[in-house]
């Protein structure tokens, strides 16, 4: 992978909340402070939800709280709130360069689904992300770009999407706006 300057939030959706543990705790090894992972539990179908009321169903409140902190593009935001409400786990990692690499291939070696595929599996079944609201970005965002260049097929790699922040300029940040919805839609 490229030289890296900027911190980055890394994003892997997990199947099963003990995939999600594991990588987790290898994160931490690797010395990855603990406060800077974040495991959002989708929708628990299981004893744990027992006696949890409305809070254990999908779409109702308190099951998307964890992304609410999160400024990722709208429809990278779209597909989490679906992973999770059909019960995935989204882990996320905030990294600086010098262990960027070691969290993507702790990420991406730990059983976290391919994403892009799934989306399409859903997207099969009648699932379409929201229309984007007005302007086509988020109210609060995005804070956050995708750079597919540091992500794999299971890992995604957001840096910061302000112009100036970590040296970005407008014209970087737009062509890489560009590029993320060209790539999107499959010509990329």
């Amino acid at each position: 992978m490229s030289q890296i300057s900027a911190p980055a939030t890394l994003t892997a959706i997990f199947d099963h909340r003990h995939d999600a543990e594991r990588a987790a705790d290898r994160l931490r090894d690797a010395g990855v402070p603990a406060s800077a992972i974040t495991l959002t539990p989708g929708y628990e179908d299981d004893s744990r939800d027992a006696g949890r009321g409305d809070a254990g169903r999908p779409g109702a409140p308190g099951v998307f709280d964890g992304l609410a902190g999160f400024l990722f593009p709208w429809e990278h935001r779209q597909g989490y709130e679906e992973g999770l409400r059909r019960g995935g786990y989204l882990l996320s990692v905030e990294v600086g360069a010098d262990l960027h690499d070691r969290a993507v291939d702790i990420l991406d070696d730990g059983g976290a689904i391919e994403f892009d595929e799934r989306e399409d599996l859903w997207r099969s079944e009648g699932w379409s992300a929201a229309e984007a609201p007005a302007g086509g970005a988020a109210a609060d965002g995005p804070a956050m770009r995708h750079d597919p260049a540091r992500s794999r097929r299971r890992v995604r790699a957001y840096f910061p999407a302000e112009p100036g922040a970590f040296g970005l300029t407008d014209v970087e940040v737009e062509d890489d706006r560009n590029r993320q919805i060209t790539d999107r839609k499959g010509l990329y």
